[in-house]
């Protein structure tokens, strides 16, 4: 959620809703729906739980804002993007990388390019034909804005874990460039309380992690410390 409202922060109006911490998500999002004008209802989905959780607030708007258009993001839609189409209440999917894709879907939405131009993106047309269109080339994690982090009540987030008390996971990767595919999350725990601690990162750690790290220090109150990564192993 962050990776994409790092990117509209600044020149887009929007709301983000974390079903991780809301009670009833749909009312949130039927709330918003109510008392805004909305352009898009973007949910990231990866399968299993979450994914079951995102089908009842898509389907809610689908049925009370059938004019307001559902763009699904995330590891599902990039994987089973057809299955996900087939879905009366998904419009667009968006495979890989949203950041940009986003950003371009919202301009395909006002007029100002064409569908078929937005890469990494995939849709139904109004005859319910899929279209997919070319992939988008992965960027760096650097290439992007760092988070908003004041846009998320970020002390809720500090749940307790086999470390100690309480942590705050952050994945500092985006995917391992194997041609394999296997996937590589460098995690970094950081305490809460005197100090602030870092784990050993492994491969493709983002040189902005630092920027990150400072920057929920200054939301979460977190005491300052050291956070540097390892060398790649």
């Amino acid at each position: 959620m962050l990776s994409l409202a790092a990117v509209l922060e600044g020149r887009e109006d929007y709301v983000i809703v974390d079903g991780n911490l809301e009670a009833d998500p749909t009312a949130r999002i039927g709330s918003l729906m109510e008392r805004h004008r909305v352009e898009l209802l973007a949910v990231s989905v990866m399968p299993g739980p979450q994914m079951a959780a995102a089908i009842e607030p898509c389907r809610a708007v689908r049925t009370q804002h059938p004019d307001v258009p559902i763009v699904w993001g995330g590891y599902f839609p990039s994987v089973h993007t057809d299955a996900a189409l087939n879905t009366p209440y998904v419009d667009f999917a968006v495979r890989g990388q949203g950041e940009e894709t986003l950003l371009e879907l919202l301009e395909a939405l006002r007029g100002r390019r064409q569908l078929g131009s937005v890469r990494g993106l995939a849709y139904k047309d109004s005859q319910g034909k899929h279209h997919q269109n070319q992939e988008r080339l992965l960027k760096g994690p650097d290439t992007f804005p760092c988070y908003p982090y004041h846009r998320i009540p970020a002390r809720e987030y500090l749940l307790p874990s086999f470390f100690e008390a309480k942590r705050i996971p952050s994945i500092t990767t985006a995917v391992a460039p194997y041609l394999c595919g296997r996937l590589v999350s460098a995690i970094t725990f950081c305490k809460w309380g005197r100090s602030l601690r870092s784990c050993a990162i492994s491969l493709n750690s983002r040189p902005s992690f630092r920027c990150d790290i400072l920057r929920i220090i200054g939301t979460s109150r977190i005491a300052a410390g050291s956070c540097t990564p390892s060398a790649r192993g």
